[in-house]
């Protein structure tokens, strides 16, 4: 038999303080829960209760002392689970409620009285100081803009009315807080077998809600690794970012948008009668190439191919409402629902098994055997690494894709080793003869060649074999690196402290570090507690992330 808890019957009056001069007192039931003290605290401040919260009962944020979580994972307790009369509340008792994450809405709490007998309902006795909006009403905004200050070279068009239609609609459904990441589901567009798209719904806690449209199982299959199992070095997950396939449409907040969409979705939404209100308000729709920053979707067979998507979720959203997710056919191993339309039976639902991941085709570049005769000394680890940078001459022009850079490094194993990187390269596939080249006259420079090379995968195997094979080096496949990781997180902490020297352009150094937010809030804490200690310190000691960021990295630290 379940022992049961036995709760004192008691009344807690607790002042609850947003910032100076604005504050609310609470009468509140011990028998209540800590979800039940949110609502209260919601409700007194007018706030929408649209996102997570947590309390730390020892009046330190982010400690894991003595925590509640809302949605709790990793072993955390769960604020719906605990009341009132079982967490200790005493008189004078300090303890702080955060709500939203993202913007971090703290509140001050403090036990004011502690009284015999239970009271109710739940009531506020007194409220003192007008509440800041939770979210500030853009439409009355009397911002101006001046159109003829865009690029002249290149303006951006906007999506069809009936794209934008469908983002919004998509928005509405709130989708991100009935599915997971993990609950793909296929969409069928054609009677073509092979005709399918897959997608997936990405929740705000680490970014922004966004729908993900993957073509190809390539894409889909990358995806779930980094996201889903989580499973990647710093390096692995680097690579994802720039090898990313997908059309998205990523609901964003009016502060990080550019001008040039904000005018475009403005003018949509005041002809629609639709409002901007809210923090996940703006549509931004792109398509991500690998190898290339996100651009916008500039095939019509893509945009139409997104549209699709978006009209489908919305309609997933009502039979979620009304049969549930596993009546669906959410939550199982091996397969996902697909979902197809048919004008005698309208939407129908079946189960498929998820694409087969396929092998890529590994560039094998050849190159001549160094005729001067050159001692061999020295075990490198070596590996083709992608950065989140842009290619300076890409920069040049924002009229189409901007490139990642690529480059092949190699590390000595040696204690005292060094490390050298070829240039950068807009791209693999197109320029490894290029590259090959180069290391082959680093070598030459430096008077000597690697007795042995170390690779991890087989595109650096098969870029490395022709020059091991005529230059009597040996070459040997491992299953992980000794220095490389290390070598690796300094090259980009360097890269990303000389992007302004090396790159001279102003904005590329803004596009990376917008790159550097974005791997951040896609990252779980569990990844980002593999971060090097000298790049965490780093961030920390340059005080440059946004503040839900900055909070995500140490969390990451504490519960790692």
């Amino acid at each position: 038999m379940k022992a049961r808890t036995h709760i004192p019957k008691k009344t807690y009056v607790i002042s609850v303080s947003l910032m100076k001069g604005c504050y609310r007192h609470i009468k509140i039931a011990s028998n209540k829960t800590l979800d039940d003290l949110s609502r209260a605290i919601l409700s007194a401040f007018d706030f929408d209760n649209d996102h997570l919260h947590a309390f730390f009962m020892d009046n330190k944020m982010w400690s894991d002392e003595d925590s509640y979580y809302a949605e709790a994972e990793y072993g955390q307790r769960d604020s719906s689970k605990y009341k009132l009369g079982q967490i200790g509340l005493e008189s004078d008792k300090k303890f702080i409620y955060l709500f939203d994450f993202g913007d971090e809405w703290r509140f001050s709490c403090k036990v004011l009285k502690v009284i015999d007998g239970v009271c109710e309902p739940t009531e506020i006795v007194r409220s003192v100081g007008d509440v800041p909006e939770q979210y500030p009403d853009y439409d009355d905004s009397d911002e101006e803009y001046d159109e003829g200050e865009e690029d002249e070279d290149f303006a951006l068009e906007p999506y069809p009315d009936s794209l934008y239609a469908a983002a919004f609609r998509f928005r509405d459904t709130k989708l991100w807080k009935k599915l997971k990441k993990e609950d793909v589901f296929a969409i069928k567009l054609s009677d073509d077998e092979s005709d399918l798209i897959y997608c997936s719904v990405t929740d705000n806690k680490d970014g922004f809600p966004a729908l993900m449209v993957f073509p190809e199982g390539f894409g889909l299959h990358e995806y779930l690794k980094q996201h889903i199992l989580g499973k990647c070095t710093p390096k692995e997950y680097i690579e994802y970012i720039c090898l990313q396939s997908y059309l998205s449409c990523e609901l964003q907040s009016k502060d990080v948008i550019d001008t040039a969409s904000e005018i475009i979705i403005r003018d949509y939404a005041e002809r629609n009668g639709i409002s901007l209100r809210g923090k996940y308000s703006f549509p931004i729709i792109a398509h991500a190439i690998p190898g290339y920053f996100p651009f916008i979707i500039e095939n019509d067979e893509n945009r139409e191919c997104l549209e699709r998507a978006l009209n489908t979720a919305v309609l997933l959203s009502g039979f979620i409402e009304r049969l549930g997710k596993k009546e669906l056919g959410f939550g199982q191993k091996d397969v996902m629902p697909l979902l197809e339309y048919t004008s005698e039976d309208g939407y129908t639902f079946s189960e498929i098994g998820y694409p087969e991941a396929k092998e890529p085709n590994h560039s094998y570049p050849s190159t001549r055997k160094i005729i001067k005769k050159l001692p061999h000394h020295g075990v490198y680890e070596c590996d083709i690494v992608y950065t989140p940078t842009p290619v300076p001459d890409d920069m040049e022009d924002i009229s189409s894709p901007v490139s990642y850079a690529v480059t092949f490094m190699a590390a000595d194993i040696a204690d005292d080793g060094d490390y050298f990187y070829t240039d950068l390269f807009s791209g693999y596939e197109l320029n490894s003869d290029d590259m090959l080249e180069c290391v082959v006259n680093d070598f030459k420079e430096n008077g000597f060649l690697p007795e042995e090379m170390r690779v991890i995968d087989k595109r650096t195997y098969y870029f490395l074999l022709d020059f091991c094979e005529k230059n009597d080096i040996k070459l040997t496949e491992v299953t992980e690196f000794e220095v490389f990781e290390e070598v690796h997180s300094f090259f980009i902490n360097e890269l990303i402290e000389q992007t302004d020297e090396e790159l001279g352009d102003e904005k590329s150094a803004e596009e990376m570090y917008n790159e550097i937010c974005d791997t951040i809030r896609e990252l779980s804490e569990e990844q980002l507690a593999l971060m090097p200690k000298e790049m965490f310190e780093q961030f920390m000691e340059a005080d440059i992330l946004p503040d839900d960021l900055q909070a995500k990295l140490r969390r990451s630290r504490i519960k790692f």
